[in-house]
């Protein structure tokens, strides 16, 4: 839980010092993976959440970054576009 912290807070610092450069910083979250990582959850995780493959999960992040603007730099989206509160 450390490590993610300091990577969300290593992100909203990127997007602040990177403003001015105009580059667009994202947390993005894939959603659930079907991966070697995740099998082990996979019976529970199915009863609760979508279930993509790798390409497909890929393709929903692939479009936000192309959809996104400076205004949404430094925010945290999760794959279907939703704002997840930091």
């Amino acid at each position: 839980r450390i490590s993610k912290a300091a990577h969300n807070q290593a992100l909203r610092t990127a997007s602040v010092e990177l403003l001015s450069k105009r580059i667009i910083v994202l947390a993005l979250h894939p959603g659930t993976v079907d991966t070697d990582l995740s099998a082990p959850f996979m019976k529970t995780a199915a009863k609760r959440y979508n279930i993509f493959s790798a390409e497909q999960s890929a393709s929903y992040l692939l479009e936000i970054t192309e959809l996104a603007e400076m205004a949404d730099s430094g925010k945290f989206y999760a794959w279907d576009k939703q704002p997840i509160p930091w």
